[in-house]
């Protein structure tokens, strides 16, 4: 008896200890795997990723939350919990309001534009531009654009979303997935010669 038990732990064992059975974790962090003229970043959260490409050779890794796509313009990448916002059946416009509401603490006034004409007929995304003054008057303008996943939603910001970017977001939104799998980092670096943020 004794002999079986110690045999099914021996094996139990060696298959945790077998690579190929050996379960990668989940990145806390994007990674970003170099592509021709750019990147394609992968955003883990749980069981599903977002999927996305930075096409251009004026783009550089700020760090794995911050990418400078030109200079002067930059995107930040994060992900919102759903728990965060107010219950309801509209995810995209919940987070949309939150964000609002989030920035109307930290801004003397916002205003806020759908840019529906960015996302296309895209049901999982939303794009909306908010300009947010200070005390003085002066205005900062962000490109949000919400990606809806089971637990909440990936965000990408491009600030200053000013005229002329619109081409930019056209393209990072056709770009942009979820992936209802998880995240073998590992697996998708062996895709690319050089993967940024894999350890």
């Amino acid at each position: 008896m004794s002999r079986t038990i110690f045999a099914i732990l021996a094996a139990g064992s060696f298959l945790l200890l077998n690579p190929a059975f050996a379960v990668t974790p989940i990145p806390t962090d994007p990674i970003y795997i170099r592509i021709d003229n750019g990147w394609k970043g992968l955003y883990a959260h749980n069981d599903e990723y977002a999927e996305y490409s930075l096409v251009g050779s004026e783009i550089k890794l700020q760090d794995s939350y911050h990418i400078l796509l030109k200079p002067g313009l930059g995107l930040m990448v994060t992900f919102a919990d759903k728990k965060e916002f107010a219950t309801g059946k509209d995810l995209l416009e919940l987070h949309r309001q939150w964000e609002i509401e989030y920035w109307r603490k930290h801004a003397s006034k916002v205003e806020s534009t759908s840019r529906d004409d960015l996302g296309g007929a895209r049901q999982d995304i939303k794009v909306t531009e908010l300009t947010l003054y200070n005390k003085e008057g002066k205005q900062l303008k962000v490109c949000l654009i919400g990606l809806a996943s089971k637990e909440g939603v990936f965000v990408f910001s491009i600030s200053p979303a000013n005229e002329g970017i619109d081409l930019i977001v056209k393209k990072l939104v056709s770009s942009i997935k979820v992936v209802h799998t998880r995240l073998d980092a590992q697996e998708s670096a062996k895709q690319s010669k050089f993967a940024a943020g894999i350890k």
